[in-house]
């Protein structure tokens, strides 16, 4: 079954829904009220899960964000410091501050 998760939620409350209508013809087969009661147990828990991983994919996209302007500003203020240390000290001092630039 190549569909997407949402799609397998939906066909799994289907299925049990045929599954609680057929009632006993299909039980005899195996697909009784314990194995419908099983299917929907499992069925709510993937959407639980599904739902827990949707909060979570949200939150890392918005660490993500704060991560990504984090280093933006620490880069913007290492140039602001290296262009001015530049400026002010001689070439032989730039190594104390990390700086290994020729010129």
């Amino acid at each position: 079954m190549n569909t997407s998760y949402s799609e397998l939620l939906t066909a799994s409350r289907l299925m049990a829904s045929g599954l609680r209508t057929a009632g006993k013809p299909l039980a005899k087969r195996g697909l009784d009220e314990a194995f419908v009661l099983h299917l929907e147990e499992v069925s709510r828990k993937a959407e639980t899960l599904d739902n827990e991983q949707e909060v979570l994919k949200s939150k890392l996209a918005a660490q993500t964000a704060a991560v990504n302007a984090n280093k933006e500003e620490l880069l913007g203020l290492l140039a602001e410091a290296k262009k001015l240390i530049k400026l002010d000290l001689p070439k032989t001092d730039w190594k104390q501050f990390g700086i290994t630039d020729a010129k």
